[in-house]
């Protein structure tokens, strides 16, 4: 009976911040906190005010399988670029596939192959519906995301394509590569116009202003050129590439190493160059029109350095590798800027003020650091440094940066701990997230998890021979060990049972040929360690290993031997040699029957822990072996190696189960791996920084099935160089060719159709048979249910957009008829997409053109042909009507919101003048009246109206004495005279005090009356 095994799959990926191999980005969308950053092959969307991972942008397989055929040996690949564009962005691959990613509905656009070898730049327009990208192979392919295809590939560099810039103004493209050349090309015609040769070094970067005006260049050498490309400009030429681009001169930068990238800031103010090998970055200042004119005054032609001045330096404590600015914050306000006639932002500068602004760097280390630059805060403090230049934000705690060289997953399966150089993370293996950092380790190589301490204690060994211990609860180290006096290279934990009696212990090994033992003492409340014994050897040591059951310690020498020895009495029991190199790691099985062990001489040998015979020697890898692990009551067991595989193997019968490298692994070396107790889950490491988490599935796999579609891999890969381009499609010579990329998904996609049509073809022919012959026969249920037009619709259908012209291109002219002859019947009923059909049968004639011709005698074929040419002439017409329908009504929904808009300004205009207005004329009132009112005082009237008043108040009084004297009139007065006369009088009196203010409290209200008018006018947007 064949042997199934479990295969094993990848969980996730994590502590990556930012790869070295690509360049990070903000957010263009909106002004927030969001950071764009590549993490080995996934992005990853930082929060960088909150130092948190937000969400991760993962590429999915759209082949015909929805995945790989072999999912468990898919090579992976890092991004190599990546680039930003309003709702998208765009990354490449090393192994030339693209992705496009729509940010604003969170959905994948794009994901297939664009070139043969390593993307290596990429670039949108400005309305992001054009993608250029550039690669290893010298191609430059052209995308049009909307239709999610290849438009046109372009071919003339000799070298590596290192730069891309699309000119708006005038529908060029300028390209940059190795080959030391800079070609312009015209993408109407798709050739190339215009080739610069101004460098004998190659060109790395490239960059425009924002006018369009200027050129530049960067290459291995501390030289900016600068082209003077305003020329394309001129409107009194028929073609813009009538003009030769104009060679300026050079900006000269402080920094020797080759340009790594160029960019300027979105007003075209500041130029910001990044080395290769450097830990600043360099930015250049465009000088307002007094500097300018004044540098130029005595010149016989303008310069770059009359244009633009070295102004400050950005300085890292770690090696730059890429920057952007923050698109929210303007260099220069607008009233600082030129605008031209279209209100489009210029780069020449009325002045010299500037605001303040942000960038961010990712450096060699896994980091992502921003600055704030206050340029009127900007003094030289010393050689390098500046004042106003601050660091404000920092993401370093989540990810290690410098490889890691030690793994080890607690004893509950729950966390793990990596260790690099300087620092200790422990991560928890549920969610991926790094839960603590153990600062302060002095160049570790090796650590352990202390067992039955709840995971509160763990171990580092160094390479000064010390031993750290680390209290993981309060994240310190509370005691350090002069243990050796050499490198710890491995420390092994042994359990009380087998050391000690109360206590258990460690074993150190080290170069300076000492195997040391100790137990473990409490001083205080802390966990120590206490020497107990030593055991020296003839070699250096290299690594150590115990059995499960400590009745064996396995020591490997720097002699490519490995000496066992007994735990109890040490003493001598094997010696095996049999490796070329030295032995690197080792591990033996939990039943104390076999060992293996892994050499840089690529060979994994299996040895008898009975009598140390050697079982069986494998050649394992390409590179040498870093690691081997048993998993737990198996003899199976794990290995990784520099070439950045890990293979799964059976120990009993010496076969490779599985290659466990899928799309989470890199060709980076593998320095550590490490199992977990139960046997579910593996966690690797190495010089991505990265830690690679594994799990096992619930799938089966059966070792010949896994053969065979190694081999079938193995072919594939050798057989796709020599099809690559598929030649009825392309033309030899030409510059632009045909841009579909042959991939092994593309091959296996067709071998797919060409199945799946088969059924459908052995299907039509039953139904004849069985109508000739009277018969009734049951539906095919491969068929799902369907006719054979729409079964073959589906299937077409399920290729992707990207893919479908090389899919296409590896079926035969049988199987293409029969589609012809299925899309036909579709047409006639009007049931698919007018596009993809009309795509479909476009594409299918170009291919098997010479067929259809000599076969165009048949009157069927002759038919079809008729049939499909009107049915795709009609189908378009009625298309473009349809097309043409929708942009006239949307043309009129924009005119009508336009005239809205305009009738909202004018209305909000219109009721600010009419509140100006009133307000003036109501100053003016105010102003009137308070001269009258002098003119009244000056002349005395106001004095005799007083006079009056005080008369009648006498003749008022005089009377009320005389009534109140006389009680007979009292009643009398009360009801004529009291009820009359006096009221009369008192209404008299009021009116006369009220006239000369009446007419200015009918026109001005209160005191308040102007801040009225100011909270008037503020509350109109």
């Amino acid at each position: 009976m064949v042997k199934p095994y479990y295969r094993i799959v990848p969980e996730r990926t994590t502590g990556t911040i930012a790869s070295p191999y690509a360049s990070i980005h903000y957010d263009q969308t909106k002004a927030s906190d969001i950071v764009y950053s590549p993490m080995l092959y996934q992005i990853g969307v930082w929060n960088k005010r909150e130092n948190e991972l937000v969400s991760i942008i993962t590429p999915q397989d759209e082949s015909y399988y929805g995945g790989s055929i072999n999912e468990g040996t898919m090579k992976y690949s890092n991004i190599t670029f990546i680039t930003h564009c309003n709702n998208f962005i765009a990354a490449g691959y090393q192994n030339g596939k693209i992705l496009i990613y729509n940010l604003k509905t969170s959905e994948q656009v794009l994901y297939t192959t664009g070139h043969s070898s390593s993307v290596s730049y990429l670039q949108f327009n400005s309305d992001c519906s054009l993608l250029v990208s550039g690669g290893d192979d010298t191609d430059i392919v052209c995308w049009d995301i909307t239709a999610c295809q290849a438009k046109f590939r372009l071919r003339g560099h000799k070298g590596r394509i290192t730069g891309l810039i699309f000119l708006e103004k005038t529908n060029a493209l300028i390209s940059s590569s190795k080959d030391m050349l800079i070609k312009v090309w015209e993408l109407t015609t798709y050739h190339c116009v215009q080739t610069l040769i101004g460098s004998r070094n190659e060109i790395w970067s490239i960059c425009v202003d924002s006018d369009e005006h200027r050129l530049f260049a960067g290459s291995t050498d501390s030289e900016i050129r600068v082209w003077d490309i305003q020329v394309f400009l001129n409107k009194e030429t028929q073609y813009f590439y009538e003009n030769d681009p104009v060679f300026m001169g050079t900006l000269k930068r402080r920094d020797e190493s080759r340009v790594l990238q160029m960019k300027f800031d979105h007003t075209g103010t500041l130029l910001a160059i990044v080395g290769s090998d450097s830990k600043i970055v360099e930015i250049f200042k465009m000088r307002n029109e007094k500097e300018i004119e004044k540098k130029r005054k005595n010149a016989e032609s303008l310069t770059p350095n009359m244009e633009y001045k070295w102004w400050l330096q950005i300085k890292s404590n770690y090696e730059i590798r890429s920057l952007d600015f923050n698109p929210f914050e303007s260099v220069l306000t607008r009233s600082e800027i030129s605008t031209d006639s279209e209100d489009k932002l210029s780069t020449r500068i009325l002045n010299a003020k500037m605001n303040d602004f942000r960038v961010i760097i990712s450096t060699l280390r896994n980091t992502i650091e921003e600055y704030k630059i206050e340029p009127n805060k900007i003094v030289k403090s010393n050689q390098d440094q500046y004042q106003g230049i601050t660091c404000t934000n920092t993401i370093e705690r989540q990810g290690h940066g410098t490889p890691v060289r030690s793994i080890s997953i607690s004893d509950d399966n729950v966390t793990c701990m990596s260790l690099s150089s300087k620092e200790c993370h422990i991560w928890n293996l549920e969610n991926g997230k790094c839960i603590k950092t153990l600062n302060d380790v002095d160049h570790g190589l090796s650590a352990i998890w202390i067992p039955y301490t709840n995971n509160r204690y763990c171990l580092v060994g160094t390479k000064k021979g010390n031993i750290q211990i680390y209290d993981v609860n309060i994240s310190e180290c509370i005691e350090t060990i002069q243990a050796h006096s050499s490198t710890i290279y491995s420390i092994q934990f042994v359990p009380p049972s087998s050391f000690n009696d109360n206590n258990g212990g460690i074993i150190t090994a080290s170069s300076d040929k000492c195997v040391k033992f100790w137990e473990f003492e409490m001083k205080g409340k802390n966990l120590s360690l206490a020497i107990k014994n030593v055991l020296e050897m003839n070699e250096e040591i290299i690594a150590i290993t115990v059995s499960k059951n400590a009745k064996y310690l396995a020591v490997s020498l720097l002699d490519n031997t490995v000496k066992i020895f007994y735990m109890d009495t040490m003493k001598f029991f094997l010696s095996l040699y049999g490796h070329k190199l030295p032995i690197k790691c080792l591990d033996i099985s939990s039943d104390e029957q076999l060992i293996v062990t892994g050499s840089d001489d690529k060979n994994i040998k299996i040895w008898g822990l009975d009598f140390g015979d050697c079982h069986r020697s494998l050649l394992a890898h390409e590179q040498g072996i870093t690691s081997v692990k048993f998993i737990n009551d198996t003899h199976y067991f794990f290995s990784a190696s520099k070439d950045g595989n890990i293979k799964y193997w059976d120990g009993d019968k010496f076969e490779l189960i599985q290659v466990v490298t899928s799309q989470y692994i890199s060709k980076s070396p593998l320095w550590c791996l490490d199992i977990s107790s139960d046997g579910h889950r593996m966690v690797t490491s190495g010089h991505e920084r990265a830690l690679f988490i594994y799990t096992q599935s619930d799938d089966m796999l059966f070792l010949e099935e896994e053969k065979e579609k190694r081999f079938e891999e193995e072919q594939l890969e050798k057989d796709l160089p020599h099809s690559q381009q598929f030649k009825d499609l392309s033309l030899a010579g030409a510059e632009v060719t045909h841009a579909g990329q042959r991939s092994m998904e593309t091959i296996r996609d067709g071998e797919k159709l060409m199945e799946n049509l088969d059924v459908a073809i052995n299907e039509e022919i039953n139904i004849i048979e069985s109508i000739a012959n009277n018969v009734t026969i049951p539906k095919n249920p491969l068929l799902l249910g369907l006719s054979i037009e729409e079964y073959v619709w589906k299937c077409l259908t399920r290729i992707a957009r990207s893919d479908l012209d090389m899919v296409l291109s590896i079926i035969h002219f049988s199987h293409a008829y029969f589609i012809l002859k299925q899309v036909n019947k579709l047409m006639k009923q009007k049931s698919v997409d007018i596009e993809l059909s009309t795509r479909i049968v476009l594409l299918l004639i170009h291919i098997h053109y010479k067929q259809l011709v000599q076969s165009n005698s048949d009157q069927e074929t002759f038919d079809l042909m008729q049939s499909l040419h009107e049915l795709v002439r009609n189908g378009l017409v009625q298309q473009s009507k349809r097309i043409g329908f929708n942009v006239a009504a949307l043309q009129f929904v924009k005119n009508r919101m336009k005239n809205e808009q305009e009738l909202f300004e004018f209305n909000k205009e219109s009721k600010v003048n009419d509140i100006v207005k009133s307000y003036r004329e109501r100053q003016r009132e105010k102003k009137r009246l308070a001269k009258y009112e002098a003119e009244q005082s000056s002349t005395g009237k106001k004095k005799k109206e007083h006079k009056r008043m005080a008369k009648f108040k006498g003749m008022l009084d005089s009377m009320i004495e005389k009534i109140e004297n006389d009680p007979t009139k009292q009643v009398v007065f009360e009801s004529n005279v009291k009820d009359k006369k006096i009221s009369s009088l008192k209404r008299k009196f009021k009116e006369m005090e009220d006239k000369k203010t009446k007419k200015l409290k009918s026109m001005i209200q209160d005191d308040d009356d102007t801040e009225d008018f100011l909270n008037e006018l503020s509350s109109w947007d």
